[in-house]
């Protein structure tokens, strides 16, 4: 049963789980390799990387993942996998359909929407921590990707809030 909870083809965790659990001999045995499976399982979830990517994939993502906030080229990800950086570029793209440079945008404008929902964290400061040195190309890029200005963004999700507390106090006074 733990072995169907896999999406796409099976990794070498499940490769080694399904041979263990075969050699388990005790519940205990069995207790000890359901716990390792189900931390494995959670730190796959805390990255967000699916389990199926290559090891080197993955830790490609890691990487971009963990400097967020500072400016990565091709060849900081290529040094972190220690490895030549067309191969990197065009292994990242077949696994991820992705190109390096498109993911660290998406990955640093995602991390730009959490942000800015802060209303007394300044664009600039929003920016700064992921990295880029002009503002004016921060804003660019964020309405390059969600088509409205990181100001215009904060505005529409205040408004949005304000709108669902006023929502939720109208319908607790029905009552």
């Amino acid at each position: 049963l733990c072995f169907e909870l896999s999406l796409g083809a099976e990794t070498p965790d499940e490769t080694t789980w399904r041979t263990r659990a075969t050699e388990c001999v005790t519940l205990a045995d069995y207790g000890a390799l359901f716990q390792e499976m189900v931390q494995t399982l959670a730190r796959r979830a805390e990255t967000g990387l699916p389990a199926d990517y290559r090891r080197e994939v993955g830790e490609m993502m890691r990487y971009m993942q963990q400097n967020i906030d500072k400016k990565i080229s091709l060849s900081d990800v290529a040094a972190q996998v220690r490895m030549n950086e067309s191969y990197v570029s065009r292994l990242f793209k077949n696994e991820t359909g992705w190109n390096i440079t498109a993911y660290i945008h998406r990955l640093k404008m995602q991390k730009a929407q959490q942000l800015l929902r802060d209303p007394d964290v300044f664009v600039k400061e929003v920016a700064t921590q992921l990295g880029y040195d002009e503002q004016s190309y921060f804003n660019r890029m964020f309405n390059k990707y969600f088509g409205v200005s990181p100001i215009d963004f904060r505005r529409n999700y205040q408004n949005c809030i304000n709108q669902s507390k006023k929502s939720i106090n109208e319908e607790g006074n029905e009552f």
